[in-house]
C-alpha cells in the first residue's frame, strides 16, 4: 500500500490542450496557454492540469495530424522540466507551423524540455537564431520533423534547430528537410550534441560564409555522435 501512494504521488502534471488556435479565444486550451501554465508555480489562463509532478503537455485525440498555426512566437519554455508529446495515434502527430512569418520556439537557459512526435514547420527568424527552436537549455527530441524553417541571420543559427553556447541536445528518429539557414541549414552546435538514427535531405545555407548544410559543429571536443 505505501508503495501504490508512493507511485501515485510520482505522476506528472498532465495539462491537455484541446485547441488548434493561436493564441485561442480565452475560453480553451491553446499550446499557447498551455505552455504558460507549465511554466507557472500556479493556474494560469484557460487550461486546466491533473496530476502532480513535472508537467507534460499533450493534445486531445480530436486534433490528431491537425495544424497549430502560430500569430507570434510561443512563450518561451523556462520550466525547469517539460515534455510535450503529439498524439501517438496520429504518424505525423501534431504540426506547429510558423507560418513562414514567426520563430516557433525558444528554450531558455537552464530550462530542460522534451519534445516527441511533433512537426515544426515553416518557422521564420529573419532577425534571431533557429526558425524552429533555439536553443539555449537542455532539449531533447525524438520522433519529430523540422521542415521549411528559414532564417536570414548571421551568425550561430539554423533552419531547423539552434544550439547555443552552453546547452545540450539530444535528437533520435528525426528528419530535417528543406530548411534553410545564412549558414548550416539543419542544426548549428555550439557545445553538445548527439544525433542518432536521423535524416537529412535538401537543407541548404546560402550565404558567402556557408558552411556544411547538414550540422554546423563549433566545438570538436564536445561533439558525441552522428549517426
Amino acid at each position: 500500500m505505501i508503495a501504490l501512494l508512493a507511485a501515485a504521488g510520482a505522476r506528472a502534471q498532465t495539462i491537455t490542450v484541446n485547441d488548434r488556435s493561436d493564441p485561442g479565444s480565452g475560453s480553451t486550451c491553446t499550446l499557447h496557454e498551455a505552455i504558460k501554465l507549465a511554466n507557472a508555480s500556479g493556474s494560469t489562463g484557460t487550461c486546466a492540469e491533473t496530476g502532480s509532478g513535472a508537467p507534460t503537455i499533450n493534445f486531445a485525440a480530436g486534433l490528431a495530424s491537425e495544424t497549430v498555426t502560430l500569430s507570434s512566437v510561443l512563450p518561451t519554455i523556462t520550466a525547469s522540466s517539460l515534455t510535450i508529446v503529439g498524439p501517438t495515434n496520429s504518424p505525423s502527430g501534431i504540426t506547429i507551423d510558423g507560418a513562414s512569418d514567426f520563430q516557433v520556439m525558444i528554450v531558455g537557459s537552464g530550462a530542460v524540455f522534451v519534445l516527441n512526435n511533433l512537426t515544426i514547420a515553416d518557422g521564420n527568424s529573419a532577425a534571431s537564431n533557429g526558425a524552429g527552436i533555439d536553443n539555449a537549455g537542455t532539449l531533447t527530441v525524438s520522433n519529430c520533423g523540422f521542415s521549411d524553417n528559414m532564417t536570414q541571420e548571421i551568425g550561430p543559427l539554423v533552419g531547423g534547430s539552434e544550439n547555443e553556447s552552453g546547452a545540450t541536445l539530444t535528437v533520435t528518429n528525426s528528419t530535417f528537410a528543406g530548411n534553410s539557414a545564412f549558414a548550416s541549414g539543419a542544426i548549428e552546435n555550439d557545445r553538445t550534441i548527439t544525433v542518432a538514427n536521423s535524416t537529412f535531405s535538401q537543407n541548404s545555407a546560402t550565404g558567402n560564409e556557408r558552411r556544411d548544410q547538414r550540422l554546423q559543429r563549433e566545438d570538436d571536443d564536445k561533439w558525441q555522435h552522428l549517426q
